[in-house]
């Protein structure tokens, strides 16, 4: 599996480019989620690890990412490792 996030023009290129073997794979587009997905996409992989997530802090992220599943992880990712350090403290 190959996810190409943002990069619009890339994906065309793939497509047109694949060889014959490739050709038995179909590209699909993965876009925006909706805000109800974007909230469970940040909030749900926390949980999972025992942490809970502040309301206000989710719907923040999921508003400030636009529901585009590269962002929600970018910012999943900064406040993991910006807690994590401050957890030593």
């Amino acid at each position: 599996m190959l996810v190409v996030a943002g990069l619009d023009s890339l994906t065309e290129h793939l497509a047109e480019a694949r060889s014959s073997t490739e050709r038995m794979f179909e590209p699909q587009r993965l876009g925006r989620l909706p805000f109800e997905q974007t909230l469970r996409a940040f909030v749900e992989p926390a949980q999972r690890t025992g942490h809970d997530v502040e309301p206000a802090l989710a719907t923040r992220v999921a508003e400030a990412s636009g529901g585009y599943p590269y962002f929600v992880q970018f910012f999943g990712a900064r406040l993991w490792r910006a807690g994590a350090g401050r957890a030593g403290r």
